[in-house]
């Protein structure tokens, strides 16, 4: 091995365990509790929040304009799904949060993309948003629990979507929105959304939706867990992935991985091969694998999904609206809250402080 490739291999065990990694001897949490998981996070997220940097600073002023001193009445709520595009002016507010709210680091989708936001015109502010790209290819868990096999696999992963961002933003997440923006990936509204922006696709598969995956990032969640539609279950959690990934490799040695992997350019589908190929070629075999399991969770679009895929059948569709979604979240949420005072400031270049005050 060269002196310049144990440099990099040296540094890179470095990062790992300076992030919290455990080594033992491929890379794994030393902690399994959720902030000790998102501690592990926190490189990858800063180092998207530096290349957004110039971005965000300008979206923060709108942000901070358009929550400080504002209220949310609950009686007044009044969701509706927006479509989003990168030039629309609401796609700003979409990215602001996609990078600045969640803790996970926001990387940008592969494939086919579906933006929407849920956004409540009673108190002209956005409650949550989604967004969906093309699935992963090979998912053990899903493909055992619906009877993909390896011959039909590319046929039936390529009629559903993958749940790369959802979740609901402040101060909505305060009276459960989440749940509420969680169940959106079961209506028909998404189903039209992406009909509406693909039915001219030219494609080795039908244009339509059977069913949505996503994963949680900490394990199983209750924002995914028992979501119902009267007697209809929008969601089943399937079981975790294998825990592999880039976002534990430190950006600026991904390049150099790629590289030494033969594969100085290449396609975002490629993108963990290339460097799991680069890491085995530095002495670190399987350190693509990074011991964070993600909680897989199924959304259905189709009362009879695993005939669909296994007969053949004729797809019996669920056909819920959102609207109706909503009444249902509504009629189980908890009104106590009547209204939320938001106070938002900026405590440095990388965050802001966000303070809420509930009323009954």
């Amino acid at each position: 091995m060269s002196k310049v490739i144990e440099d990099i291999r040296n540094k890179i065990l470095y990062e790992l365990h300076k992030m919290g990694f455990e080594i033992n001897p491929h890379p794994h949490p030393a902690t399994s509790s959720k902030n000790g998981l998102k501690k592990l996070h926190v490189v990858r997220r800063l180092e998207i929040l530096q290349r957004y940097n110039e971005k965000l600073s300008e979206i923060t002023k709108i942000i901070l304009k358009r929550y400080h001193n504002n209220v949310v009445i609950w009686d007044a709520i009044n969701p509706k799904i927006i479509k989003v595009d990168a030039d629309d002016e609401l796609y700003q507010i979409f990215l602001w949060f996609n990078i600045f709210w969640w803790s996970l680091p926001y990387e940008r989708p592969v494939g086919r993309v579906i933006r929407y936001i849920i956004y409540d015109y009673g108190n002209d502010l956005p409650i949550g948003a989604v967004q969906l790209a093309s699935p992963i290819l090979k998912c053990k868990a899903r493909d055992e629990y619906l009877g993909i096999n390896k011959e039909n696999r590319p046929y039936w992963v390529n009629q559903s979507l993958y749940g790369h961002r959802v979740g609901a933003f402040p101060p909505y997440h305060k009276i459960g929105a989440n749940r509420l923006v969680a169940m959106s990936l079961a209506s028909t509204d998404l189903r039209k959304l992406y009909i509406k922006k693909y039915k001219n696709r030219k494609s080795n598969f039908p244009n339509r939706v059977l069913f949505v995956t996503t994963f949680s990032g900490f394990g199983r969640s209750t924002m995914y867990e028992d979501l119902w539609y009267k007697k209809i279950k929008l969601s089943y959690f399937i079981g975790f992935t294998k825990g592999s990934g880039t976002f534990h490799i430190p950006e600026k040695y991904l390049n150099l991985l790629r590289i030494i992997a033969g594969k100085k350019r290449y396609k975002s589908s490629r993108k963990l091969y290339s460097v799991a190929k680069g890491l085995r070629l530095i002495g670190l075999n399987k350190f693509e694998y990074h011991g964070i399991k993600r909680a897989i969770y199924l959304f259905p679009h189709v009362k009879n999904l695993r005939d669909v895929i296994s007969n053949s059948a004729k797809p019996i569709w669920l056909n819920i609206k959102f609207s109706n979604m909503y009444k249902a979240w509504w009629d189980k949420s908890n009104h106590d809250i009547k209204k939320i005072t938001i106070n938002v400031e900026v405590r440095d270049k990388y965050s802001l402080k966000w303070r809420f005050k509930t009323y009954s």
